[in-house]
């Protein structure tokens, strides 16, 4: 099966979701941030940026699995199952420090076959 279609759609995907982070960089209130434990943190911008990624990701493709750091696995119907980090690197986001991601992957029967780094704030994107 060729991989173009679902690297086009994770690439495109990882954009949208870095536009959504960076609106929020350097502008979060204290209400927007919460902490899962001790020592890690959530904060609007990566439930947004995840909620973009499962839109733009599980409408192209519905049969898919998903797999969030936010908000957890939603099984498929089929062998594929994309993993999402929509914010890798929160701590340094909400410290102000410009040093995170977006990150998708997706595996295919449990193997990984795309993956897609974005860092927002030097527009480069890696696949």
């Amino acid at each position: 099966m060729p991989l173009t279609p679902f690297l086009a759609a994770a690439e495109s995907a990882a954009r949208a979701a870095g536009a959504v982070v960076m609106s929020y960089y350097g502008r979060l209130n204290r209400g927007e941030t919460r902490y899962k434990s001790r020592e890690d943190i959530v904060t609007r911008a990566d439930r947004e940026s995840e909620a973009l990624l499962t839109d733009r990701l599980l409408g192209a493709f519905p049969e898919h699995g998903f797999l969030g750091e936010e908000t957890g696995l939603k099984p498929g119907a089929g062998r594929f199952c994309w993993v999402v980090d929509p914010l890798d690197g929160t701590v340094n986001f909400a410290a102000g420090v410009p040093c995170f991601c977006v990150s998708i992957a997706l595996f295919d029967s449990g193997r990984p076959v795309v993956g897609v780094v974005f860092d927002p704030t030097r527009d480069e994107l890696f696949s």
